[in-house]
């Protein structure tokens, strides 16, 4: 082949791969569509809201004012015409709360004057308890400094020396005895069987305990030593696996009986520790009140002596001169001790508490008759129920200031209950009075109720985008609690047939919906009327016939776009 017929074919070849590859590229794009298809459907719609009365309302007084009294509770079922609270004035009730204010004041000062009272009482009666007691002291010092300075002027006469000799006689014998009280005491304290026998106890209890131990030990160690040669026979098949268990049981026995053991070993010198710390106390006791005696005697044989030698040795001039300083000393403390104490009782019946107390009771009496004054003036409103219905929520406390914009409590109507349902300003248009509808609630799941639509509100909430439509129950619900939240299935249309086409082949623009479809290999955009939807898809009331091919991903092609149509 020549140069020149070689290279026209490679140009007849680039001229066929340039045509091919136009071909490709001018090519439509192959789009999937569907076929619109016809079923029997029921068109409904889904949507929730509360069940309650009929009519709810919220009662509040025509006039502000203050809420004097709540006569009615949370969930209480309340009549036509029933009173349910009661308002005042508010400037009445200011001045009725005041009075009542003061009241409660001047019973806090009565309260107060009363227990300042009873404090004063208690003072002046342990004042004069103290200014007697000291009396009677200073008295009794008197006494003794005048017998003496009688008995040093007198020297003693036979008889007080007879009876100071004797005294001073048993003083001495007592002071024996009670050094011999304490010896006995010391060595009854040490040998006393009967103080020493629950040592001797617990000592024998832990020598006891201490001979459990060495027979444990031993029966322990012969156990685990017969368990040892049991294993090894049995590794050598020469015993049974029940004799290695019993060998087993046997060595586990002897343990616990050994911690047993140990166990009352320890408690037992627990108790030893006890009992020898309580004896050592007793016998400590018993020396310190011997002790103590002995010094109480001691002291009281010093005494009779000091008094025999007063009766016995001629009194000395510097003796007589003391007695009689300490006599003068003893009638001016008489005559001090008696004007102190007159002086302290006086000053606690000066204090004015029986007048304060009079004053605060007569303030209490002004309180209480001006509240009642405040309370005959007090003009109320009566907060009335204008239906027979159920208290769902208390709005208001008494004391509460309430009024035409402030609600004292919320009030459902009793009777008729009805289910009020929000339903989307988009889907309204489907709704109608007389349509039939299905309620149902999450609290009794496997029971529904049959009802009706029976108004379509007139307003659209603007921030929700929602229109209240009111259902109410074909027959009487009693055994659904007002408030309950419900689902309501509302009947647009019975079954019949419609056309149905999936819902991802819809595109909404605010009310309007369009469908793309295929007519002669171009994009068509085509309005449609829409009923409601499910999974099985939209119903379309209007705008499509069975044979139009409906494009499946509208969003992927635009109108008048070329395309080829592909079935699914």
């Amino acid at each position: 082949m020549t140069a020149g017929k070689r290279w026209r074919w490679i140009g007849i070849g680039v001229a066929v791969a340039v045509v091919l590859l136009l071909l490709v590229l001018l090519r439509p794009k192959s789009v999937a569509v569907v076929y619109s298809v016809e079923r029997t459907v029921v068109q409904a719609l889904t949507v929730s809201g509360q069940f309650g009365g009929a009519q709810d309302s919220v009662l509040a007084p025509e006039a502000p004012g203050v809420l004097t009294q709540l006569l009615v509770s949370d969930g209480q079922v309340v009549k036509a015409g029933q009173v349910v609270g009661r308002v005042a004035a508010g400037v009445q009730a200011a001045q009725l709360q005041q009075a009542l204010a003061a009241v409660n004041v001047a019973q806090a000062q009565v309260q107060q004057a009363q227990a300042q009272a009873t404090i004063v009482t208690d003072q002046l009666r342990q004042a004069e308890a103290e200014a007697r007691n000291a009396v009677a002291q200073a008295q009794n010092r008197l006494r003794n400094a005048r017998e003496a300075l009688a008995a040093s002027l007198a020297a003693g006469t036979p008889a007080q020396r007879q009876e100071a000799k004797a005294e001073v006689r048993q003083a001495e014998v007592n002071v024996a005895q009670a050094q011999r009280d304490v010896e006995h005491a010391a060595a009854l304290a040490e040998s006393d069987a009967v103080a020493r026998a629950p040592l001797e106890q617990a000592q024998a209890a832990l020598a006891n305990a201490e001979a459990l131990i060495r027979r444990a030990e031993a029966v322990a160690s012969n156990a685990q030593t017969t368990l040892a040669r049991m294993e090894a026979l049995y590794e050598a098949k020469a015993i049974s696996r029940s004799q290695l268990d019993n060998a087993r049981t046997a060595s586990q026995t002897g343990e616990e009986d050994l911690r047993q053991a140990r166990a009352q070993r320890e408690q037992a010198a627990v108790e030893v520790a006890n009992q020898s710390r309580l004896l050592e106390i007793t016998r400590d006791q018993a020396v310190e009140r011997a002790q103590s005696a002995v010094a109480a005697n001691r002291q009281a044989l010093e005494a009779a002596l000091a008094r025999q030698r007063m009766v016995t040795e001629p009194a000395r001039p510097e003796i007589l001169t003391q007695q009689r300083a300490e006599l003068t000393a003893a009638n001016q403390n008489l005559t001090n001790v008696q004007a102190s104490g007159q002086a302290g009782i006086q000053q606690l019946k000066n204090t004015p508490v029986r007048a304060n107390l009079a004053q605060a009771r007569g303030q209490l009496a002004a309180a209480q008759h001006a509240a009642q004054a405040a309370r005959a003036q007090l003009v109320t409103r009566d907060i009335v129920s204008p239906f027979a219905g159920t208290v769902t929520e208390i709005l208001s406390d008494p004391g509460a200031v309430v009024g035409p914009g402030q609600g004292v409590v919320s009030l459902s109507q009793t009777g008729e209950m009805q289910a009020k349902v929000n339903v989307d300003e988009r889907d309204i248009a489907l709704v109608a009075p007389g349509q039939r509808a299905v309620l149902i609630t999450d609290a009794y799941p496997n029971r529904s109720i049959p009802a009706r639509v029976i108004e379509v509100g007139a307003y659209t909430d603007p921030q929700r985008g929602t229109v209240q439509v009111t259902i109410q129950p074909v027959t009487r619900v009693s055994w659904l609690r007002d408030g309950a939240t419900v689902d309501a299935t509302i009947i647009i249309e019975e079954a019949r047939p419609h056309l149905l086409v999936p819902l991802t082949s819809v595109i909404r623009t605010g009310e309007q919906a369009v469908v793309m479809v295929v007519v002669n290999g171009r994009v068509r955009q085509r309005p449609v009327g829409l009923g409601t939807g499910s999974a099985q898809g939209v119903v379309v009331l209007s705008g499509l016939s069975k044979s139009d091919r409906v494009v499946l991903d509208p969003l992927s092609v635009q109108p008048g776009e070329r395309v080829r149509a592909r079935e699914e």
